[in-house]
């Protein structure tokens, strides 16, 4: 347990989630890597867009979502 708490309190607050020892030395060189998409997300974000879409006619929400859990199955 002390490994794992020590692991994530040196990453990277930023979002690249890497080690703060190694993300922030200067001697070490970095190239950022091309985009991946994701289908299971690109499926879930779709339905989301869907659901979540403003009544047309009232423009208000058609659902509260804050309760709704969202995930995604194979076709």
């Amino acid at each position: 347990m002390l490994a794992l708490a020590a692991y994530e309190a040196g990453k990277c607050p930023g979002g690249c989630g890497g080690q703060l020892h190694e993300t922030t030395d200067p001697d070490i060189d970095w190239d950022g890597l091309d985009p991946t998409e994701c289908f299971k997300c690109k499926a879930i974000a779709a339905k989301q867009a869907d659901v979540l879409r403003p009544d047309k006619d009232t423009g208000r929400p058609r659902i509260k979502h804050s309760h709704l859990l969202w995930g995604a199955k194979r076709a």
